[in-house]
């Protein structure tokens, strides 16, 4: 048992520090640097709290984007699903 419990962590080893790093990582990063002060660069400089999430929540440009955003999930994604089921049922009975 000790044997396949050593092989399953060889082929899936790379995988999970691949996650970590190139997903899990970068959004951990993200979350922190969205509390500092941290223009054009990586390196964060001075803490600002939630002052960052007050000024995209009451920014025009973001806050029409988030409309055009909530119609496109609302009504054209389940509009295309729809669609595109409706069409792969007719061309199923076709056969």
């Amino acid at each position: 048992m000790a044997g396949n419990t050593r092989w399953f962590w060889i082929f899936v080893g790379p995988f999970v520090i691949g996650l970590l790093i190139f997903s899990y990582l970068p959004i951990v990063w993200s979350l922190v640097l969205s509390f500092f002060e941290a223009y054009n660069t990586v390196t964060p400089s001075k803490f600002v709290g939630l002052q960052n999430y007050v000024d995209m929540l009451t920014d025009q440009a973001f806050l029409s984007s988030l409309g055009t955003f909530t119609i496109f999930a609302v009504f054209i994604v389940p509009l295309t699903f729809a669609l595109s089921l409706a069409l792969a049922l007719l061309v199923n009975q076709v056969k």
